[in-house]
C-alpha cells in the first residue's frame, strides 16, 4: 500500500524546505497543505484568519487534509502540514491512517529566530513569550502523534539522509 509522508512541527522547523528536498530525493511529489489551502480558497492564510477566523480555517484545513490524503492515485506524496494541523485528533487520525508522520523537532529559540519577522497570523498577534507558551503546549502533541522524530537543528542534507534511512522499508 502506498503511504503519504507527513511532516509536522512548529513554525519555522523546515517542513516546506525539507519536504521539497526529501520529495526530490525519493521521487515523490511534494504538497504543502497551507499552499493548497491558499489555492483552493483563492486567498491568503492571513486573509482567511482576518475574514473568517481561526475556526473556519481549522475546518477548511481538515477538509483539505482529508481530500489530499485519501485520493487513491496520490497516496505517495510528501505533505508538509501547517504547524497546527496535527493538534486536531481528527487530523492526526487522517494522517496516521494514510501514512507516516515525521516530527521535525526544533528548539523554540531556533524556531523563533526563523519566524520572528514573518507575516504568519500567530506570529503577528503574539509576543515571543506567548509564542513560546504555544510551542510548549504543542510539543507533546507533536511527539505523541509522530511515528519518528528528527532533529531539525541539522542542515537539510543531514535531515533528509536520516529520513531516507528511517523510511527504507516503510514506503
Amino acid at each position: 500500500m502506498k503511504k503519504n509522508i507527513y511532516l509536522t512541527g512548529f513554525m519555522g522547523c523546515g517542513k516546506t524546505t525539507i519536504g521539497n528536498y526529501l520529495s526530490k530525493k525519493i521521487g515523490r511529489d511534494f504538497l504543502d497543505l497551507d499552499n493548497f489551502i491558499v489555492q483552493k480558497e483563492n486567498r491568503s492564510i492571513e486573509n482567511i484568519f482576518e475574514t473568517d477566523g481561526e475556526e473556519y480555517f481549522r475546518k477548511a484545513e481538515t477538509d483539505y487534509l482529508k481530500e489530499i490524503s485519501t485520493l487513491s492515485t496520490k497516496r505517495d506524496r510528501v505533505i508538509g502540514l501547517g504547524g497546527g494541523t496535527i493538534l486536531s485528533d481528527k487530523n492526526a487520525g487522517i494522517c496516521k491512517k494514510n501514512g507516516v508522520i515525521i516530527f521535525l523537532e526544533l528548539s523554540f529559540e531556533q524556531s523563533y529566530e526563523r519566524i520572528k519577522y514573518s507575516r504568519r497570523p500567530l506570529v503577528m498577534n503574539n509576543s515571543k513569550a506567548a509564542l513560546e507558551e504555544i510551542y510548549n503546549k504543542r510539543l507533546p502533541v507533536y511527539q505523541k502523534n509522530a511515528h519518528f522524530s528528527v532533529n531539525a537543528d541539522n542542515g537539510p542534507f543531514v535531515i533528509v539522509r536520516e529520513l531516507k534511512r528511517y523510511l527504507q522499508g516503510i514506503i
